[in-house]
């Protein structure tokens, strides 16, 4: 019994040595790399009896880029285990602005600080062609190594066609410019032709290409421009039409007819006055010829009472001549003088009459 208890002690502490000394020589211990380069880290890790198997790079603001930050796994570990070492990328990168910049400038700076740039594009008035107009994320984020930056390029303005909105109503067409993205400026004169309400003329003209947003200016009706008619009555037709002319009308056909006002001046005109018409339309007048002339049995009596005075005359005219006669002591010649004047006056009391133009002339 007793030799039985010295074989079991003996065994204990043999197996125990054993377990020590095997034991310890299939395992290692994991070297402490942290500020080594990639290449010393590698070294002292096969030093070690342990393998790299992976390198991985992490941004740090206090490690210098290229320089070990850490392995993952620590302690001891069985020889001939894999190691991953982490690996300085440097700081961290604040994202800069880029709108306003070349797109291709900005990819190659995202690239050559390992991050990833997408693109997309969108139309722009206010940014050329291959310049970058908005991107994401914000400036001034933290990016990490493998991030991605999405960043919109302007592929230029948008051009279109533009619309034909003449003879549409001004309301209808105004809504409709502005639903295709254009701004609308209305301009109101007036037109014979064209309704009221209606558009006259636009510009840009219709189909033209366009850039989008573009102003179309359009022309719409007031309809027929009215003016009021001026009180012509007691003016000269000179003055008839100047005050026609003021207003935007214009002096139509003139009537004469005898009336007691001024010669000359207008008794009626053809619209009344304050009546409101058409701008350039014509308006007729009547003018006065002056007071009706008497009546031709008025003229008969006058004419008459002429006769028996150029027989007067006559009768006159042969006194003087008897007196000449005497004067000059040629009685016979005077008394045929005489007699000839006697039968020049007997003459003109039979003188004929006849009318001319309304008036009774002695002929």
């Amino acid at each position: 019994m007793l030799y039985l208890a010295k074989i079991s002690r003996l065994f204990c502490t043999v197996n125990f040595r054993m377990r020590i000394e095997f034991g310890f020589s299939s395992t290692t211990v994991v070297p402490d790399v942290a500020g080594m380069t990639e290449i010393e880290a590698k070294t002292a890790i096969a030093g070690a009896s342990l393998e790299t198997v992976e390198t991985v790079e992490e941004n740090s603001d206090s490690v210098e880029k290229g320089v070990v930050i850490r392995t993952e796994e620590t302690g001891r570990m069985q020889k001939n285990s894999g190691i991953t070492l982490v690996v300085s990328a440097g700081a961290h990168l604040n994202l800069p602005d880029f709108v306003g910049k070349s797109f291709d400038e900005c990819k190659a700076f995202l690239e050559q600080e390992g991050l990833v740039c997408n693109m997309e594009t969108a139309f722009s008035s206010d940014y050329e062609k291959g310049t970058v107009l908005a991107q994401e994320p914000a400036p001034g984020t933290a990016m990490n190594d493998g991030d991605s930056v999405t960043l919109t390029v302007s592929v230029g303005e948008e051009l279109t066609q533009m619309g034909d909105y003449v003879g549409m109503n001004a309301e209808t067409a105004r809504d409709a410019a502005k639903e295709a993205g254009f701004q609308v400026e209305i301009v109101e004169e007036y037109s014979d032709e064209v309704k009221k309400g209606r558009v006259i003329s636009q510009q840009p003209a219709a189909s033209a290409t366009v850039k989008s947003g573009t102003k179309v200016r359009m022309i719409v009706s007031l309809g027929a421009e009215m003016v009021e008619v001026p009180d012509l009555i007691g003016m000269s037709e000179k003055e008839a039409k100047s005050a026609l002319k003021k207003v935007g009308l214009k002096l139509g056909d003139t009537e004469k007819k005898y009336n007691d006002a001024k010669k000359g001046t207008v008794i009626a005109q053809g619209k009344d006055a304050g009546s409101k018409v058409k701008k350039d339309s014509k308006v007729s007048v009547t003018l006065s010829r002056g007071p009706e002339p008497e009546s031709d049995s008025d003229d008969s009596d006058d004419n008459g009472s002429s006769g028996n005075s150029g027989s007067s005359g006559s009768g006159k005219k042969s006194s003087g001549s008897r007196k000449k006669s005497r004067s000059k002591k040629k009685s016979s010649g005077s008394k045929k003088k005489s007699s000839g004047s006697k039968k020049k006056s007997s003459g003109s009391k039979k003188k004929k009459k006849k009318k001319s133009g309304g008036k009774v002339v002695s002929w």
